[in-house]
């Protein structure tokens, strides 16, 4: 299939998904530039990426991508904008919703931050990102007990075990449960393997814990 064909039919098919999902339908010029700007956000291009979104207001998953390139920029204002617009359009935004959080917690707003996520988990009480969020918010608000609860429901989703296990094993490390850690990181090393960026994560961990608990 020629490149203009293939991208024409890409786009036919976007148009049948936005429809079947009763959102908004934008126009095939809306989602050529919301799929480039895709490309340039998932090569770090962030505020490239903003600017072609910019004139996407009536597109939640365009006024999304916005926001998390903004907010990846440090445009937090701006960011948060975009973010609660994509909200209001379409409520049950997952990925709006979660960056909102992020940023309110970024500016202070812990709180709101935490009203955010149980609103996500409200709605998918199983959502491995967001439990894992609302453990890393439980434990800035000095709530450690609440932290590792959201880590144990994580855990038992059978989503990202091997994320969720390491999670664990750095608060309990940092809390002088170093036996705990290590057994989590066992169980977060047979899950990812050797390779990666979380392989060769968890496998520092590992060597820093057995040379501090000597």
């Amino acid at each position: 299939m020629k490149r203009g064909a293939a991208g024409g039919t890409g786009l036919f098919l976007l148009c049948i998904l936005f429809a079947s999902c009763g959102t908004y339908l934008p126009s095939p010029d809306d989602l050529s530039r919301y799929a480039k700007a895709r490309s340039v956000y998932a090569e770090g291009r962030f505020q490239e990426a903003a600017a072609l979104l910019l004139p996407l207001k009536a597109f939640p998953q365009a006024l999304t991508l916005r926001g998390k390139a903004l907010y990846f920029q440090g445009q937090l204002e701006e960011a948060g904008e975009a973010l609660a617009r994509a909200r209001k359009l379409r409520p049950s935004s997952f990925e709006a919703g979660l960056y909102l959080a992020r940023l309110k917690s970024e500016q202070g707003d812990n709180e709101g931050a935490r009203e955010l996520v149980e609103e996500l988990l409200a709605d998918d009480s199983e959502n491995i990102r967001a439990l894992r969020y609302a453990s890393e918010l439980a434990f800035l608000q000095e709530k450690p007990e609440d932290g590792f609860a959201f880590l144990e429901r994580a855990a038992g989703t059978g989503g990202e075990f091997a994320m969720v296990f390491l999670d664990r094993a750095r608060l309990r490390w940092i809390r002088g449960d170093g036996k705990g850690a290590l057994e989590d990181l066992e169980k977060a090393a047979l899950l990812a393997g050797e390779e990666g960026l979380l392989g060769r994560a968890v496998a520092g961990l590992q060597k820093t814990i057995k040379e501090n608990e000597r």
